[in-house]
């Protein structure tokens, strides 16, 4: 029998052959296909030479000094071994160092027994007779070593100085951002990619800048899964490769957050920035800091822009809510794309919207303005007209699409404040929201939301999915 282990080796058991290794042509032995399938797990001496996982320990471990290859003929070990055995891996490292911190690298591997990695510009090997002689190691020695420089540049060279050397066909990498500044993390995942063109890559990472280096290297290669965790269970989500595309296309979307909400339970949509400031802010100041804990919050640049972004949300296989003023109601075409997964109360929705139009329409005493400013309280002079809306509201919220009963941000306050936009909700962020009277309607509206603001990973998974 013959098995192909994805694209990079075959397994004859027949013959007890493992062959198709870049680094090694085959392994012959009575163990070695019997322990693969028995145990589903390559043995040792092939696996140290096919896979290569870089951890944390493993990323520093890389520039510690390192011993020689003790053997002429001797297959290099280290990242250091790596560069002495071939002067082209260190001066791509090198090269690859220069773009990313700004500075090269250079190997000193004379007549001392352990080879040390130095950082600052090279020095020019003509005047010590080439670059591999003791002179020139003896200068180059002179520079400071890679190991004095902080966690974050340590981390990433010694990343970057194992890919180089290219010795493994799988690279399993554990969290390649630690330590790193966002701007460092994307282009480390470009550079991953760019480098290891040709060899498959297993990356787990908390940086939305990393997964977007990688998207715009990797292109068509590239597979996202996105893992939920509770106590109980875990859920793995594959992602769309386009979603990324997509939000760099995007004019706005491309300079939000939005790729973060990967590593967060749910994202919030309110319509700007200052929406979403005043009710993260209100939820925590009357819920407590369990309120929509481990949540994005996003403004999205205007009504029209929610279906866009929660479109997005979805894809991303993340979980959304939107909080909205209530006036978001009026143009149906905004509202219905965000219940495409909620059929029975996006038929309700249409309806209603539909029945309430022509109520504006009879009603002499009803107007948007109205609505857009009061919220339910403007339908109050007719009480089945005002039991009708309150039931959309009450089903649009089930769903995760929260509509601000009393109308608008400012209108939480009553009475309204003689101001508009951010000056308005920064004066009431400033005043006594927990206790007051005027802020009576804003503790209601907490309140009644209070089972959605604390809610679980696994009732936000029956809500959205």
């Amino acid at each position: 029998m013959e098995t192909k282990l994805k694209k990079y080796i075959t397994i004859d058991s027949e013959r007890n052959l493992i062959s198709g290794l870049k680094t090694k042509t085959s392994h012959r032995g009575g163990n070695t296909v019997s322990h693969f399938f028995d145990n589903g797990q390559l043995p040792d001496s092939l696996k140290n030479n096919f896979f290569s996982t870089l951890d944390l320990q493993a990323r520093l471990s890389a520039l510690t000094n390192s011993a020689m290859v003790s053997r002429t003929g001797d297959r290099p070990q280290t990242a250091m071994q790596w560069m002495a055995h071939s002067p082209k891996i260190e001066k791509e490292l090198s090269a690859v160092s220069k773009s990313l911190f700004g500075f090269d690298l250079s190997l000193c591997a004379g007549a001392a027994s352990q080879m040390t990695l130095h950082i600052g510009d090279r020095t020019d090997p003509a005047p010590y007779g080439g670059d591999r002689s003791q002179e020139y190691f003896n200068a180059v020695a002179k520079l400071p070593t890679i190991t004095e420089e902080g966690d974050g540049v340590k981390c990433a060279v010694g990343l970057l100085a194992a890919c180089v050397s290219r010795d493994a066909e799988v690279y399993l990498i554990d969290e390649p951002d630690l330590y790193l500044h966002p701007p460092q993390a994307y282009e480390v995942g470009k550079l991953i990619v760019d480098i290891l063109e040709k060899r498959q890559i297993f990356v787990a990472t908390h940086s939305a800048r990393f997964i977007q280096g990688l998207a715009d290297a990797a292109k068509d290669r590239l597979v996202v899964v996105r893992l939920e965790r509770d106590i109980e269970t875990a859920s793995a989500h594959v992602v769309e490769n386009d979603v990324f595309t997509d939000v760099k296309a995007d004019p706005i979307l491309a300079f939000t957050n939005i790729l973060e909400g990967f590593f967060h339970s749910q994202i919030i949509l309110c319509e700007d920035e200052a929406d979403c400031l005043f009710y993260r802010a209100t939820a925590h100041r009357i819920l407590g800091d369990r309120a929509f804990k481990n949540a994005l919050w996003l403004g999205v640049n205007g009504k029209s822009a929610f279906k866009k972004t929660a479109a997005i949300a979805k894809r991303m296989k993340v979980p959304f809510r939107v909080i909205a003023d209530f006036d978001l109601l009026r143009n149906a075409d905004d509202v219905a794309p965000l219940l495409e997964e909620h059929a029975e109360v996006s038929e309700f929705f249409v309806s209603e919207i539909s029945w309430l139009e022509g109520q504006i329409q009879s009603d002499g005493k009803l107007n948007w303005q109205l609505l857009k400013e009061n919220g339910l309280r403007a339908a109050s002079h007719n009480e089945a007209t005002y039991k009708r809306i309150d039931k959309l509201l009450r089903a649009l919220n089930d769903v995760g699409i929260i509509i601000n009963r009393f109308g608008e941000v400012e209108h939480l306050r009553e009475p309204k404040l003689p101001k508009k936009g951010v000056e308005c909700i920064g004066s009431m962020l400033a005043e006594n929201l927990e206790d007051s009277d005027e802020y009576a309607d804003l503790r209601k509206f907490w309140k009644e939301l209070e089972s959605q603001a604390i809610a679980t990973p696994n009732s936000l998974a029956r809500l959205f999915n």
